[in-house]
């Protein structure tokens, strides 16, 4: 629903960078690689919600030092 909500225009080709904050829900330790895995599905719904391919998607991932128990993702530049 959030994703739909959003007001982002993507061109029809290229790239499409998104910044990934995952934000855990607790102090265990949480692997990065774990963690992009677990949002894939996620990640689907979101391209889904844009109507874009999602192989257009490139990523920079990372872990917050806080809990929270959330994913935030937000429109970034191309490394």
């Amino acid at each position: 629903m959030l994703a739909k909500q959003m007001d982002w225009v993507f061109s029809e080709e290229g790239p499409i960078h998104l910044d990934i904050e995952f934000v855990p829900p607790n102090k265990r330790a949480h692997d990065l690689d774990n963690c992009l895995a677990a949002i894939k599905a996620g990640l689907d719904g979101v391209a889904d919600a844009w109507g874009v391919n999602d192989q257009r998607f490139t990523l920079t991932i990372h872990k917050a030092d806080r809990v929270g128990g959330m994913v935030k993702i937000t429109r970034g530049a191309a490394p």
